[in-house]
């Protein structure tokens, strides 16, 4: 059976499937939302991650003596955030991919969209995590640092920090390459580098062990 987790923005859901494909069991833990400014929306990356094993203990509990033989996760995408490498703790909040709060920094950033959009193939829009990584990387604690999306954060965790990797979905990469290169202060002329270096996984079966005491 196969576990899938889905980490959304106002909740995490997780559901068991059985080898046929048929849903046998779900389960939801609720998350919030913070509107500190207007334009502005953040959440907290503890609760975020407190939501998975809860959303996981509720599905399993509909399927007793289940053993999952895998988990799948998705996410939201464009979310962004801070985590110590040492604990996995969050180092600041998470900036929500609805957030507008670096709308100026994409427009001073205007004159160099052609490169932009030639290193990543997206537009300048402050719905994607590059100005929201550099923004929480210049007010960040002094720390050895991860800096990534929600599905980093959330495979770090569930591998006990054995595991550092990004989804190519959500890597923002220059086609066709599949290196994820995470070098954003080339582009954003951001005055501190991103302290990483993360391992794109191009949706392959495997990304690490999951921890069995990081569900419980």
């Amino acid at each position: 059976m196969i576990l899938a987790v889905d980490q959304g923005t106002s909740s995490t859901k997780a559901v068991l499937v059985d080898p046929a494909g048929r849903i046998a069991a779900r389960g939801a833990a609720p998350v919030g939302s913070a509107y500190p400014r207007p334009g502005w929306v953040e959440q907290d990356a503890e609760e975020i991650w407190r939501s998975v094993p809860a959303a996981v203990e509720r599905c399993l509990a509909q399927a007793p003596g289940a053993a999952p033989q895998a988990l799948a996760l998705t996410n939201q995408r464009e979310s962004a955030v801070l985590w110590r490498r040492d604990t996995g703790a969050p180092a600041g909040p998470v900036i929500g991919w609805q957030d507008r709060r670096t709308a100026p920094d994409c427009e001073r950033l205007r004159e160099d969209e052609a490169l932009v959009r030639a290193r990543t193939g997206l537009a300048l829009n402050p719905m994607f995590s590059a100005t929201k990584l550099r923004r929480l990387l210049e007010r960040a604690p002094a720390a050895e640092l991860c800096a990534g999306t929600l599905d980093a954060y959330l495979v770090f965790r569930l591998t006990g920090g054995a595991v550092f990797a990004a989804g190519a979905w959500d890597a923002v990469t220059p086609p066709p390459s599949r290196a994820f290169a995470p070098q954003i202060d080339a582009t954003a002329r951001a005055e501190r580098r991103a302290a990483w270096s993360a391992a794109v996984a191009r949706s392959r079966p495997r990304v690490g062990g999951i921890r069995s005491e990081a569900l419980r």
